[in-house]
């Protein structure tokens, strides 16, 4: 934490955490980062998992059930910075489009702050 605070330009730290890494992603968010979740079609991620082919299914599944299982501790922590970025097909949603989705977001929220 120390490390990246005294930093000047944004960090972005992308990180399919394990559930019980909560705990830190909930210090990133009382340090003052914006914690997003992305999520979508369920069915949709585990074929593009697959087709990655990177790490078993078992883990993928594993994940899975453990965000099911902790998903109202990770709800708290994330709030309402979701975006669905999977549809069946799988159709993935663009980088550009996530990009405006938060900062339209953040900037909406500093407006309000501030105004």
């Amino acid at each position: 934490m120390r490390a990246i605070s005294g930093k000047r330009q944004p960090i972005v730290i992308d990180w399919g955490f394990p559930v019980g890494g909560l705990t830190l992603v909930r210090l990133f968010k009382e340090s003052g980062f914006a914690i997003w979740w992305f999520d979508g079609d369920r069915n949709a991620a585990k074929e593009s998992f697959v087709q990655r082919g990177t790490v078993s299914l078992d883990a993928f599944t594993a994940q899975m059930q453990s965000i099911e299982n902790g998903w109202l501790p990770i709800k708290d922590v994330i709030g309402d910075n979701i975006i669905n970025t999977v549809t069946a097909g799988p159709t993935h949603v663009t980088a550009e489009s996530i990009y405006e989705r938060m900062f339209s977001r953040c900037a909406s929220r500093t407006e309000r702050a501030n105004g």
